[in-house]
């Protein structure tokens, strides 16, 4: 089976759109909900176009959002937001990979590697199963995160982040996350 990697990361507008308690955006409902994380530390409205980009991206992922607005290639297993010590953005992006690793023939045959899930076949997942020995090869793909086309922060009222602002974010980080991720998931194969 061949995994379409041409867009690892995708927001899904029709299915906020539909799931919508207001009838508008699911994702707008969690970001009203989650306004306190676009706060600085004075408590004000974030306004740096990075750490906006960067909350807009955490509010839209799982565990905040489940299922995230934005949706993954099955192979990936996270994509969080990191910061260095200067101020730059990365997501470091977490992907299984299978066949990595040479393993020891004592061990080839007593580990677990990754496993599929039976609804959705193509969904790699840990199992989690402290009994048995466990080896799950992965690939960190670091991703700097650049102003480029990140939209400056717009705030509804006093601190509720603009739902179509914070959607042009996650799209923006989506776009640079995409043009390296899916080369680099072509090249697993």
């Amino acid at each position: 089976m061949v995994v379409r990697t041409d867009r690892p990361f995708r927001p899904d507008d029709v299915y906020d759109r539909d799931q919508a308690s207001d009838g508008v955006s699911r994702y707008g409902a969690y970001l009203a909900r989650h306004r306190g994380k676009f706060l600085d530390f004075d408590e004000q409205p974030t306004t740096g176009r990075l750490e906006f980009a960067a909350n807009a991206w955490r509010v839209a992922s799982s565990p905040i959002m489940a299922p995230p607005y934005v949706k993954s290639n099955p192979r990936v297993q996270s994509a969080e937001v990191m910061w260095d010590e200067f101020g730059h953005m990365a997501v470091d992006v977490v992907i299984g990979a299978k066949g990595a690793l040479t393993l020891p023939r004592e061990l080839r045959y007593k580990a677990r590697g990754w496993q599929r899930d039976s609804l959705s076949p193509r969904r790699w997942f840990d199992p989690q199963d402290p009994q048995h020995l466990t080896v799950l090869p992965m690939v960190l793909v670091r991703v700097p995160i650049t102003l480029g086309d990140l939209p400056e922060p717009v705030y509804r009222d006093t601190a509720t982040p603009e739902t179509l602002t914070a959607k042009d974010a996650v799209w923006e980080i989506c776009a640079m996350l995409n043009r390296v991720v899916a080369g680099v998931l072509d090249g697993l194969d």
